[in-house]
Parts: structure tokens; C-alpha cells; sequence
């Protein structure tokens, strides 16, 4: 979900105490609107006369009569294309079959001390805070600790523009992927609750009720705005609009530009962390009912009794709602009309929310095991068995490539995991002679 960028910073900035705005009346949006960007590909071809001239003169080079033989290299090259178009392609008009939702332990590492809470990804480096007061990162390829430096975070870490963002208890700190401070922002009583980063916005909510609304790349304080109570949950960004959970019951919407009220809602409950998915926000409350909140008014959509404790944010298809409380049950409900589609009951206590993956749901324990199911049906579709309690939900990481996609667990025993799919390649007939048959001249005579 796109959202508007920040405006680019002019001139020196000045990072002193955050001054305070007045407080901002109730408004109403006229308009939700998406913004959408078109990147431009940079594509560098020679010239088509020069690549025909080259193709002409190497034709007339060539004898009319020569059989062109694959060499060695050609010949392995065909091998390889052929063994990747039989894993990938169709059998029988068929699409192949899909991951079976089991996951295997891909690399163990070893913290100089226990993660205090989440983590954060950046370029595949995972960016862990200690319990020891300090931040350590670790390559998810080579498995090595890069960095280590002393800074005390009080929560989840967030990540974005090249940086790592840090709440501890007097100021925001932004990290460097070398380890180095980029930026810090005095805040007298520190955070309520992690930032969240979102398309170069940095909005992080004080103990105080205040909301900051930041340029991430820079740390210059855009807007404050005055909440009625301290947020406790990380915001959700959507669009043109931050969402905050409050310790009082509220759920507030303020505009990501200006910081300006657009709405509150007082729920029955506490409310959980919120999720926004276009016009809508999703989220538990300590009501044991989840609720579907218009993001253009904040009116009720609708709602459903789950029956449990529901405080981390659900996850979203393009169909269902899915959401796991504290009464260990997984719930798929659809996503307009909140009627419930399948519902399964879990052998784990959960730890964070559910999440998707492909046509999969995903659900961890606190003591680290971790089961798939179908998201469609809810057929269960694969577990993990980890090895230790979690200090923190998991963190997953995407790829370009759907096989790649991985999970990172972080242990309270000081253990770093990384999870992925089982690769295979899967077997499949070959219904013609792949190549061009090239005759073979007759031995030779016998002396």
C-alpha cells in the first residue's frame, strides 16, 4: 500500500526537545484516496543495426556445408535449462504441486546475549536488540554477527531508508547498517509503544500521548499531535493515515501529512494492535470481540465474537481476515462481511499474529514450534518443532523468489534461527526429445 512520501529535507536541521502543538479538533476526511508510483526501467541495448551487421558477417563467415556440434558448455547449459523447465513446468495442464507447509532449520546462530524484543530486516541482515542494553546484526547468509553496539532499546526495532530505528527511554535513534548513529531525537519519558516506518515516514507514539511524525531519512520532526491516551500497540500506516490503538479504548485516526484527528472510536475494550488493508482497519480488543473499522469515518463494518484475548495485529488475503487470541484459536473470516469461514483450534499458545505466505497461514508458539495451514480451507499443512522459547514474534523475509522466503526466529535462550522451505525438484516426463539429432560419422576402418 503506497503511501504519500515526506517532504524532502531543506537546510540544517536543529534536533533540540520536540515542541508541542495545539491539540487538533475532530475532523472528517472528504476523500481516501491511493497513490500509486510507476518507476521508470532503465534498459541499455546495443544497436539492432550493429547486432545484425555482427549476426550477417559471422553467417558468411561459416561454410554453407558445416553441421554446427554443441560443445561441452552449450551441452550442460541445455541439461540445466532442461531439469529447471521440468521442476517448473505443467503436468498434464496442471499447475505443479504446492508446498506442503513444512519448514526446516537452515542456520543457527549463536547472540552474544538474548533478544529483549523484535527484531528488524534490512537487505537480509537482521538487526536483533539484547537484553545486555546493546543492538547486534547478523548476515543471514554467511550467518555472522557483523556489529554489536551499545544502545538500550525499550521495544521492536523498525527499519527503513537504510536505517534502523531505535525507542529507548529518553530519545529515537537511527542506526546505519555500518552501526553508526545516523540521527537522534530527544524524547524526555520516552515511547508508549514501537515507531513504525512506512514509505519514509517514521511515527512514533511518546508516554506522554504525544505522536511524532517523522522524516525518517533525517530525523526532522514533521508534526506532533496530542492523543487522548498513550498508544499501545506500533501504528498502522495506510495510505494518507495512521491508526492508533489507546490505552483508554480509542481508536484514533490522524492524518499522515499534518497529524491532524480525523477520527476517534471508542471500542467496549482495550484495543489490540490495528492493521489497515485499503479502506479498512482490523483489529482484536480485550472485549473478545474483532472488529472491522471504516478507515474513511472509523464506523463499525462489522464484528465477531472470537471468544479470546486478541492483542497482536491479524493478517489479510485477498479473501479473509485471519486472527489468533489467547483461547489458542485460529479463525478465517471474510474479509467484507466478517462471517467466518473455518476456524481451528491450536496446540500452541500464540505468540504475534498469524501470517501469510503464498496460500498458507502461519502460526507461532511461544515456545517455538510453528504450523501452516491452508488458508482456503484451513487444512493443516505442516508444523516446526523449535528448539527454545521465543523472545519476540517471528520475523519473516521476503524474497523475489517464492522458495526463498524465509522465517527468523530469535530464542530467549540467545539463539538466532532461520527457517525455509524444504527444496526438491520435483520429477517430470519429458514427452519429446529435447535438441536438434545430430548424425555421427562411421568409425574407422580396421587397418
Amino acid at each position: 500500500m503506497g503511501c504519500a512520501r515526506p517532504p524532502a529535507p531543506r537546510g540544517p536541521l536543529n534536533h533540540g526537545i520536540i515542541p508541542a502543538l495545539p491539540t487538533h479538533d475532530h475532523v472528517v476526511s472528504s476523500s481516501f484516496r491511493d497513490s500509486r508510483r510507476l518507476r521508470p526501467v532503465n534498459r541499455s541495448e546495443p544497436p539492432r543495426s550493429a547486432a545484425l551487421a555482427a549476426g550477417g558477417a559471422a553467417r558468411q563467415s561459416r561454410p554453407s556445408n558445416e553441421v554446427r556440434r554443441p560443445t561441452a558448455s552449450r551441452a550442460a547449459a541445455l541439461i540445466a535449462c532442461v531439469m529447471l523447465c521440468a521442476a517448473c513446468a505443467s503436468r498434464g495442464g496442471q499447475t505443479a504441486a504446492p508446498w506442503s507447509g513444512d519448514l526446516r532449520l537452515a542456520r543457527t546462530v549463536t547472540l552474544e546475549s538474548s533478544a529483549s524484543a523484535g527484531a528488524a530486516l534490512l537487505e537480509r541482515v537482521v538487526y536483533v536488540p539484547l537484553r545486555d542494553g546493546r543492538v547486534t546484526s547478523v548476515s543471514l547468509d554467511t550467518g555472522r554477527i557483523g556489529w554489536t553496539i551499545d544502545l538500550a532499546a525499550t521495544g521492536a526495532l523498525a527499519a527503513g531508508d537504510g536505517l534502523v530505528f531505535a525507542a529507548t527511554a529518553d530519545a529515537l535513534v537511527a542506526i546505519g547498517t555500518d552501526g553508526s548513529r545516523r540521527w537522534s531525537v530527544p524524547v524526555p519519558g520516552g515511547f508508549s509503544a514501537p515507531p513504525a516506518w512506512e514509505s519514509g515516514w517514521l511515527v512514533a507514539p511518546t508516554a506522554g500521548g504525544e505522536v511524532l511524525g517523522l522524516r525518517a531519512q533525517d530525523g526532522h520532526v514533521l508534526w506532533t499531535a496530542r492523543a487522548p491516551a498513550p498508544a499501545i500497540a506500533r501504528p498502522a500506516i495506510g495510505v494518507d493515515r495512521v491508526f492508533l490503538s489507546l490505552d483508554d479504548g480509542h481508536v484514533v485516526a490522524l492524518d499522515l501529512k499534518s497529524g491532524a484527528q480525523l477520527w476517534q472510536r471508542k471500542l467496549d475494550g482495550r484495543p489490540g494492535a490495528p492493521l489497515a488493508a485499503a479502506d479498512r482497519v482490523f483489529l482484536g480488543a480485550s472485549d473478545r470481540w474483532f472488529y472491522c473499522l471504516s478507515a474513511e469515518d472509523g464506523g463499525r463494518e462489522w464484528r465477531w465474537r472470537h471468544g479470546g484475548l486478541i492483542t497482536a495485529a491479524p493478517a489479510v488475503d485477498a479473501r479473509h481476515v485471519y486472527l489468533a487470541g489467547f483461547n489458542n484459536v485460529l479463525r478465517a473470516l471474510d474479509r467484507d462481511g466478517g462471517s467466518q469461514r473455518w476456524m481451528k483450534g491450536l496446540p500452541l499458545r500464540p505468540i504475534g499474529g498469524p501470517m501469510v505466505l503464498d496460500d498458507l497461514v502461519l502460526v507461532a508458539g511461544i515456545g517455538g514450534e510453528i504450523h501452516t495451514f491452508r488458508g482456503r480451507i484451513g487444512e493443516p499443512a505442516g508444523q516446526f518443532t523449535g528448539s527454545g522459547d521465543l523472545a519476540a514474534p517471528p520475523l519473516l523475509v521476503p524474497h523475489p523468489v517464492p522458495e526463498l522466503i524465509a522465517l527468523v526466529l530469535v530464542t530467549r535462550g540467545g539463539e538466532l534461527q532461520v527457517l525455509s522451505r524444504p527444496l526438491g525438484v520435483a520429477i517430470v516426463p519429458l514427452r519429446e526429445v529435447v535438441g536438434v539429432q545430430v548424425p555421427l560419422g562411421a568409425p574407422p576402418a580396421p587397418p
